[in-house]
């Protein structure tokens, strides 16, 4: 079963996603709004996944993002204005039903470094 942290500063999205994951029977480890002390958390609770809210300033959440997977945590970022969902060093792609990102969480593909990141272009 995968282990997943959620960091969402919207206490509404994280109640919907968390009901969503543990739905599917996943284990929900942790959730956190503050980025900073996301990064904390997840050290302490080492989650399989991280799903990480887009947040501004833009420069702030890639290296959350990126400070995360070098943990070694896979991490999928959602941006919801653009319904997008990118995997760090990985895949984008649209998020078009919750199907999207129980695949990406079920996902033992490997993160591969890729340059960009700004917009998590991958």
């Amino acid at each position: 079963m995968k282990r997943v942290f959620l960091v969402c500063r919207h206490p509404l999205l994280a109640g919907g996603v968390e009901r969503l994951l543990l739905q599917a029977g996943l284990e929900v480890v942790g959730r956190e709004t503050d980025v900073l002390a996301a990064r904390r958390a997840v050290e302490t609770v080492a989650p399989d996944v991280v799903i990480l809210e887009g947040c501004e300033p833009q420069e702030l959440w890639a290296g959350t993002a990126l400070a995360l997977a070098a943990l070694g945590v896979r991490v999928i970022m959602l941006s919801l204005g653009d319904n997008d969902m990118a995997v760090v060093w990985g895949e984008r792609r649209r998020v078009s039903e919750v199907g999207d990102l129980l695949t990406a969480i079920a996902s033992d593909a490997p993160q591969e470094l890729r340059p960009g990141c700004g917009e998590c272009e991958a």
